[in-house]
């Protein structure tokens, strides 16, 4: 074989060699960008789930904080002819009315819940829990207030054992509210006038 054969051959043989390199490597940082993007699409999409849940969870919160609970039917009236027990009115009260309690929503009230108050002060007056306050072990005070016309009314209520007082604060007027054992009477303040309905609390209480 001649000295320039002999070199060709030997030339072409190590060009094969050099492109089979370049290919080899040219697949395997093929394979490792392909790998290296798949788990980057992999944690994007750790990441997006991740993102998203949280955001559900937080829009979760978010609602359960911001709910406002409306209990409409807490009050219920009763027939003029209902035994209302120790709670007695005078007869030139005019504007009253008999009526009755749903006791076990009177106790799942919480702050921030709004009530609608009875039906004598109007169906469209809503008071909205600000405060509910334990005294002591038999005394509650719930304090709320009434927005209308850019105006704010405040109410109390107060329960002591089985007795319920309150003073209903409107835009059409103040209402007195005294119940016993979840049944009572309603009826519109006087002003400058005492109070012209009793009641006794030596009876167990209706919130039990």
């Amino acid at each position: 074989m001649s000295t320039k054969l002999y070199i060709l051959l030997s030339g072409i043989i190590v060009s094969i060699t050099m492109v089979g390199l370049f290919v080899a490597t040219s697949k395997l940082q093929e394979n490792k960008s392909t790998h290296q993007l798949a788990n980057q699409s992999d944690q994007s999409v750790k990441i997006a789930r991740t993102s998203t849940a949280n955001q559900k969870k937080g829009k979760g919160v978010e609602s359960e904080t911001n709910q406002s609970l409306t209990i409409l039917n807490m009050w219920y009236d009763l027939e003029s002819s209902a035994d209302t027990g120790s709670i007695r009115i005078d007869s030139d009260i005019k504007n009253s009315r008999k009526i009755g309690i749903h006791s076990d929503l009177l106790s799942a009230i919480k702050p921030g819940y709004k009530v609608q108050l009875p039906s004598l002060v109007g169906d469209n007056y809503f008071l909205k829990l600000g405060k509910v306050e334990k005294v002591t072990d038999k005394e509650i005070q719930i304090y709320g207030e009434l927005d209308h016309n850019d105006e704010t009314y405040f109410s109390t209520i107060s329960i002591i054992d089985n007795t319920l007082l309150a003073v209903l604060s409107t835009p059409s007027g103040d209402y007195d509210l005294r119940m016993v054992d979840g049944k009572g009477v309603i009826y519109q303040a006087e002003e400058d006038a005492p109070s012209k309905a009793s009641s006794v609390s030596d009876l167990d209480s209706f919130l039990d």
